[in-house]
């Protein structure tokens, strides 16, 4: 049966503590920490060190606080969520500017929006801006192709995908969620390298873009020892 329940049950609100929050306070918080007002820069240098572990590689975690990069620049990111709300934070040290993003539900899917305001505050970064050069690696653009067509396709012999990402393309119920880069693999001849990520340890990322019938999108290959570790689509 039905019964009425709590709208938070406080066991479900894990690091945030129940603590509640508006976008308007947040920035406040935001500013002032970045700003000098509440720690001293030692004290911050120390709380956005990532934290190694014994056999000496970077976890890419610091204090409550994840270092990573958006197409090569440097940034502070965490997401989270809980019973009634889910919210998106990302700080960019060298622009000097933040992103706060809170929605009022549980597994809100706000990436477009995230999306949408990093393409704002920094239009400089956008794939539509960069010219497509000439392709430093015509090899490596072809074995890209090939990847794209085995992932969509599942194109024998499948050599180029690793262990994971060719249980995903041979699984059934993995079809729906590939669907989106069939109408790319199909036209696999079209996609054109556009530039490469600084490497992230032993991993490395290709973009390529995909023009089918005006529209436009950009292909995210991730590789990891030679074989495709992950493939992700972005529009601008």
């Amino acid at each position: 049966p039905r019964v009425d329940v709590r709208p938070i049950t406080e066991a479900s609100t894990f690091g945030a503590g129940g603590i509640s929050s508006t976008l308007a306070d947040w920035a406040l918080c935001d500013e002032a920490l970045h700003g000098g007002h509440i720690l001293s820069l030692r004290a911050m240098e120390v709380l956005f060190t990532t934290q190694h572990l014994a056999d000496g590689s970077d976890t890419g975690y610091a204090f409550g606080m994840f270092r990573t990069e958006y197409r090569g620049l440097p940034r502070l990111d965490h997401s989270g969520q809980t019973q009634g709300f889910s919210a998106n934070y990302e700080h960019f040290p060298d622009r000097d500017v933040s992103m706060i993003v809170f929605a009022n539900s549980y597994g809100s899917r706000f990436g477009g929006v995230v999306r949408g305001l990093e393409a704002q505050v920094l239009p400089d970064l956008s794939y539509d801006r960069l010219p497509v050069p000439t392709d430093p690696d015509p090899q490596r653009t072809a074995a890209t192709r090939r990847a794209l067509r085995q992932i969509a396709l599942v194109e024998q012999p499948l050599d180029l995908l690793a262990p994971d990402v060719r249980a995903a393309a041979t699984d059934p119920q993995m079809r729906s969620v590939l669907a989106p880069l069939r109408l790319h693999a199909e036209h696999a001849d079209q996609v054109v390298f556009l530039r490469s990520d600084p490497p992230d340890g032993e991993y490395t990322r290709d973009i390529y873009k995909s023009v089918i019938d005006g529209e436009t999108s950009y292909l995210l290959f991730t590789w990891h020892e030679g074989l495709l570790a992950g493939l992700r689509i972005e529009d601008e």
